[in-house]
């Protein structure tokens, strides 16, 4: 049965005139009328009255109009994810995230959406925040994995809250307490990750009034860890990028507690590939 024909009998159905249907479809009346009687000749009876009145189902008409809607349902679902197939031969997802998030986290939901879409390519970037909504301005990547300070600027799915740690090196005077007060960071040797990926520290410490000694460590999280290690200050961490990277290093609680929300930033949900969206659908099923 042509799923062309049947979407015709449902708008003729719907405006209770061929005329309409026709005009609305772009068909000449004659042939849209046509196309009527050749339904009727497929199935065998009349499902259509015809009258000055416009049209009307017949009773056998009525019996079959739930399962003609859902016929047309189908088949546009079937189109989509024929299209979807076809466009995903060649498809890349161009994906920004934190270094730690794609650590952590990228490997886990890849694999997954993988088992699903083999055929798609991933690109993977790397940044701070600063970095990552620059590409997303300039639409060099599809989505990016961060936190939420720029919500207000994309579309942001959160999905996984990611609390803030202090690290300390084991000879520091703090080292044996419970919990470290975030105001005894005023005037400590601190080492910040460098410009740029250093947005969510610096909103704890700025929300909180804090002013250490700052001292800029390298462009990535590890040099920071490396260095506190050695005793050249302290920092703040959050758990997910101290996860696996706490080797001689006292990790402690902030007194107040701080944390960041972290998620995935696009520049609009809405009017993304029907991809991204399928992917941002399975992250956020997954416990990262």
């Amino acid at each position: 049965m042509d799923s062309s024909k049947i979407k015709a009998l449902l708008k003729a159905i719907d405006s209770g005139s061929l005329t309409k249907a026709s005009e609305s479809l772009g068909y000449t009346q004659s042939g849209l009328t046509h196309m009527m009687n050749s339904i009727e000749k497929e199935i065998g009876f009349k499902i259509l009255k015809r009258g000055r009145e416009g049209v009307k189902l017949t009773d056998e008409g009525e019996r079959l109009l739930p399962l003609l809607r859902q016929f047309v349902k189908l088949d546009n679902k079937i189109q989509e994810e024929i299209n979807l197939i076809k466009k995903q031969i060649n498809e890349n997802l161009r994906i920004g995230a934190y270094a730690s998030i794609s650590k952590h986290w990228l490997p886990i939901i890849i694999g997954k959406f993988q088992k699903h879409y083999p055929k798609i390519n991933f690109d993977i970037r790397l940044g701070g925040m600063d970095e990552l909504a620059e590409m997303l301005r300039n639409e060099e990547i599809d989505f990016c994995f961060m936190s939420d300070q720029l919500k207000n600027e994309f579309d942001f799915i959160p999905l996984k809250e990611d609390k803030y740690m202090a690290v300390l090196y084991p000879q520091h005077p703090y080292a044996g307490m419970s919990s470290f007060p975030l105001e005894k960071l005023n005037g400590e040797t601190f080492i910040m990750p460098s410009y740029g990926k250093d947005n969510d520290i610096r909103a704890v410490l700025d929300k909180n009034g804090i002013n250490p000694l700052i001292r800029t460590a390298s462009v990535d999280d590890p040099a920071v860890i490396s260095m506190v290690a050695h005793g050249l200050g302290i920092s703040i961490l959050s758990e997910l990028v101290l996860k696996g990277n706490t080797e001689n290093l006292v990790i402690l609680p902030l007194n107040p507690c701080a944390s960041r929300i972290l998620g995935i930033a696009l520049n609009s949900l809405k009017k993304t590939t029907p991809m991204v969206k399928r992917f941002i659908e399975l992250a956020k099923t997954i416990p990262c």
